[in-house]
Parts: structure tokens; C-alpha cells; sequence
């Protein structure tokens, strides 16, 4: 089996995986692709409190979508995962310098992923268009959205 580079989760990505939407089936083929390859799938530790985060916030609003139930067992799939867990914090002033001064990210959270991705040598999978647009021009940047992966015009993994 060939070498293939890590992939790097955010929270977007994850939830799509729970999460009616356009992005679900074909975020569902790339997790299914990558499992069948053993691909190794990490994210920062602050990824677990990022989607239970989402998840809590969408079972407590009205007409958020999930009922506590069902944000319960979304919440118990994503820590299923055999997603690795990096821990970035200890990488705190590298992330500030590299990536929120350097790449011009302001969001730690963000940057977290970032990070990840860069230090790992993996790909970061993101369906966040923020994330897109803020460090969509670096090689290791996947944004999936409803009509596919794109960055600048190639498509593909």
C-alpha cells in the first residue's frame, strides 16, 4: 500500500459527518476512503471541545436541529473516531508565530488546526469557508463544499 499523508479534521469537517447537509455524503466518501487506506486522521485536542461545542449549542437552540438526543449520540460517533490528537498547546508560541502573525490567522481556534496540519505534514480537511479564504492558497489546505473539493481550480485529493 503506498504512503499517503495524514489527514487533519476540524470541526466543520467532523460535523458534517453528523449533520444533515449537502456536504454529508460526500464528506462520508472521503472518511470512508481513508479508512479503507489507513490514513492516519488526527486533530488538536481542542477538537473534542469544538464539536461538542456545536453539538451542545444546536440541541439548545430553538429550531437548532438536534434535540438533546440526537446531539448525545452525534457527540458519541465523533469521539468514536479513530482520530488521533495532537497537542498543540504545547506548541503555543510557535502557532502565534507561524501561523496568527505569520499566516495573518486571528483566531486561535483556528490557528490550532492549522497548526496540526503544518507540523504533522498532513492535509487539513476544513468545510469552514473562513478557514478557506484565510489560508486557502496553502498546498496542504482541503476545502470541501456542496459542489466539491476545489482549491484554485484542481479538485481531487
Amino acid at each position: 500500500m503506498k504512503s499517503v499523508r495524514p489527514a487533519c479534521i476540524d470541526a466543520s469537517f467532523a460535523l458534517s459527518l453528523v449533520l444533515p447537509g449537502a456536504l454529508r455524503a460526500e464528506v462520508r466518501d472521503f472518511w470512508t476512503n481513508w479508512i479503507a487506506e489507513e490514513r492516519v486522521i488526527l486533530a488538536p485536542r481542542s477538537w473534542v471541545l469544538d464539536v461538542t461545542n456545536a453539538l451542545g449549542r444546536l440541541a439548545s437552540m430553538d429550531g437548532g436541529g438536534l434535540d438533546r438526543e440526537q446531539a448525545t449520540d452525534a457527540l458519541d460517533y465523533l469521539l468514536d473516531l479513530p482520530v488521533q490528537l495532537y497537542d498543540v498547546e504545547a506548541h503555543a508560541m510557535e502557532m502565534w508565530r507561524e501561523v496568527m502573525v505569520g499566516m495573518n490567522v486571528a483566531s486561535a481556534y483556528d490557528a490550532c488546526y492549522i497548526l496540526t496540519a503544518m507540523q504533522s505534514d498532513a492535509e487539513l480537511w476544513t468545510c469552514d469557508p473562513k478557514i478557506a479564504e484565510q489560508v486557502g492558497s496553502a498546498e496542504f489546505v482541503r476545502f470541501v463544499r456542496p459542489e466539491g473539493l476545489r482549491r484554485e481550480g484542481k479538485s481531487g485529493t
